[in-house]
């Protein structure tokens, strides 16, 4: 891997963090309940000795208040479009499996050019075709990356 692949992605992975410590402080702020879903590992045996091996979890977070649940994907993008080419189709699928028990989910995205964030429900983004995008207006607007407000995913499905 070149160089300045590595520090794109170091860089990337510093974007998300800080976005998923401003998700937490607005859950806080408006007083909705989250767990973060850590990445773990499960036990192989490889070659005949047990090996630990680094697994991706389906995504980051169940947020909950007033007996209301919905598990939600943080991403961050530069522009101002989500493309198909940036869906993790085993990601989607996952979030799809919890939304078909009936438990809202999506992706909260942080759309840096605009600097707006966005929530997509889960089918809105599986429905993405090859080549195709979904703009920051084309979903539902929680607010700036500052302050933004989660409680309006958990209203959304009430609706």
């Amino acid at each position: 891997m070149k160089t300045s692949n590595q520090i794109r992605g170091k860089k990337a992975k510093a974007v998300g963090r800080t976005f998923e410590e401003l998700f937490e402080i607005n859950c806080l702020h408006h007083g909705i309940g989250f767990k973060k879903i850590h990445d773990g590992c499960h036990r192989a045996y490889i070659n005949g000795k047990l090996r630990l091996i680094p697994r991706k979890q389906p995504f980051d977070y169940f947020i909950f208040r007033n007996r209301l649940v919905a598990s939600i994907d943080t991403k961050t993008v530069q522009g101002n479009t989500f493309t198909y080419t940036q869906c993790d189709q085993k990601q989607l699928e996952h979030l799809r499996d919890v939304a078909e028990q009936g438990i809202p989910s999506g992706l909260v995205i942080w759309f840096r050019e605009v600097d707006c964030v966005v929530f997509f429900d889960v089918y809105q983004v599986l429905n993405l075709k090859s080549r195709s995008s979904l703009s920051y207006r084309d979903g539902l607007y929680l607010g700036k990356p500052t302050e933004f407000n989660i409680e309006l995913i958990l209203k959304w499905h009430l609706l």
